[in-house]
C-alpha cells in the first residue's frame, strides 16, 4: 500500500484511515518535506506508516511520477501487486444491499486481491473524501 502526498503532512488523511484499520503503508515524500513528514507521524501517532523518500522534488508534472516510482518501488521488494492512493481519502467503504459499510480492517483489499475474475476494478472519490469501492466480476 502506498500512499503518494505532497505538502498535505498537516492533515494526513488517508494514512489515518490506514492506520485505524492497522494496515503498514508507505508514504511517498518529496526530500525537501522529510522533515514536516516525520513530525506529522509522531504527531499523529501513525505508527504503521513508513516514509518513502523519492529522489526528485518540485518537479511539476504532477503525482505520476510517484506513483511510478512506487511501482518500481513495489517490483524491488518482490511484489506482484501493489495499491497507491491520494493522500486525502478520509474512509473506505463497500456496498452491500444498498448499504455503505466502512472498512474497519485491510480484510476489504484482500478480498479485492482474491478475486480472479476481475474485469474492472473501478474505485470512486466522492465529495465527503471517501471511496466507494465497485468491482465487475466476469462470471
Amino acid at each position: 500500500m502506498y500512499i503518494v502526498s505532497k505538502t498535505r503532512y498537516d492533515s494526513m488523511i488517508t494514512s489515518k484511515s490506514f492506520n485505524r484499520m492497522k494496515i503498514p503503508h508507505y508514504i511517498v515524500i518529496e526530500p525537501q518535506e522529510k522533515t514536516q513528514y516525520e513530525e506529522a507521524l509522531e504527531k499523529f501517532g501513525l505508527t504503521y506508516a513508513e516514509l518513502l523518500v523519492a529522489p526528485f522534488s518540485n518537479h511539476g508534472d504532477g503525482p505520476g511520477r510517484a506513483r511510478n516510482w512506487a511501482w518500481d518501488h513495489s517490483i524491488e521488494l518482490g511484489a506482484t501487486s501493489h495499491w497507491v492512493f491520494d493522500d486525502n481519502i478520509a474512509d473506505f467503504y463497500r456496498l452491500h444491499n444498498n448499504q455503505r459499510i466502512r472498512f474497519e480492517s485491510g480484510v476489504g483489499f484482500k478480498a479485492m486481491e482474491d478475486l480472479h475474475s476481475i474485469d474492472i476494478s473501478r474505485c470512486s472519490l466522492d465529495f465527503e473524501h471517501t471511496i466507494e469501492l465497485q468491482i465487475v466480476v466476469d462470471c
